[in-house]
């Protein structure tokens, strides 16, 4: 009975360590410029930084018969209000005409 509760006891202290640990939380991003009006990924990496994401896998891609260029990247950040934060500045960008932010599941 006693080995019982102690394993109940330690498994309910390490779940409530775990919520109180900060965790990582990783999305999709996808930003699409026109092709005269691509950000650098240095102004974009600087912009991502601030917000408080890392990047940690960009692809590119021309679209639209080159009219089109995309960037797809997967990024993380320590709080989930982050990507709100992402989003609107994403907004207030003129050059960005589109863009996909897709939180993974934990």
């Amino acid at each position: 009975m006693l080995a019982t509760f102690a394993a109940l006891f330690t498994l309910a202290t390490l779940r409530w360590l775990e919520w109180r640990v900060m965790r990582q939380c990783f999305a999709r991003l996808t930003l699409c410029f026109a092709k005269g009006h691509i950000m650098s990924q240095d102004e974009l990496e600087r912009i991502l930084a601030e917000l408080g994401f890392t990047i940690h896998q960009v692809d590119y891609r021309q679209t639209g018969s080159g009219a089109m260029f995309e960037y797809k990247m997967v990024v993380s950040t320590f709080a989930l209000k982050n990507f709100k934060a992402l989003a609107g500045t994403l907004v207030g960008l003129p050059n960005v005409l589109d863009f996909h932010v897709s939180p993974t599941a934990e």
